[in-house]
């Protein structure tokens, strides 16, 4: 029963997202583009470059994991709702520049297909444990 609810409930809370906002979804301009770099770029080479830091100080990758296995997870983990809207509120009084950036944050779920269709062309497949 619960793997039938899995995709009303992502949908609900992607709207969810787009309404705590508060942001027309017209306002896209320079602040809009930094986000999306800091998230789709930032997050996978942070989590690529410290786990390859790690496995120089002599940690292991888990048995069936691999390099394109953390490439996959680090551009889902790109997908920046709550942080990035929470930073953005912040860091901005208001006016544009809070609008660009929370509308960034909200376009990061494009990491969602991205990493879908990565992991495909990677031949990423799911552990057998």
């Amino acid at each position: 029963m619960e793997h039938w609810w899995a995709r009303p409930v992502q949908l609900v809370l992607l709207l969810f997202g787009f309404a705590n906002a508060g942001v027309p979804l017209a306002q896209i301009g320079p602040g809009t583009y930094y986000v999306l770099a800091a998230l789709l770029l930032g997050k996978p080479i942070g989590i690529l470059l410290f786990s390859g830091g790690a496995r120089l100080m002599g940690a292991r990758l888990p048995t069936g994991l691999q390099i394109r296995d953390l490439l996959v997870v680090g551009i889902a983990a790109a997908i920046g709702f709550t942080v990035s809207l929470f930073f953005a509120t912040a860091a901005f009084a208001g006016g544009s520049a809070l609008a660009e950036t929370k509308m960034g944050a909200l376009l990061s779920f494009v990491a969602a297909p991205i990493a879908f269709f990565l992991s495909r062309g990677l031949r990423v497949r799911a552990s057998a444990r």
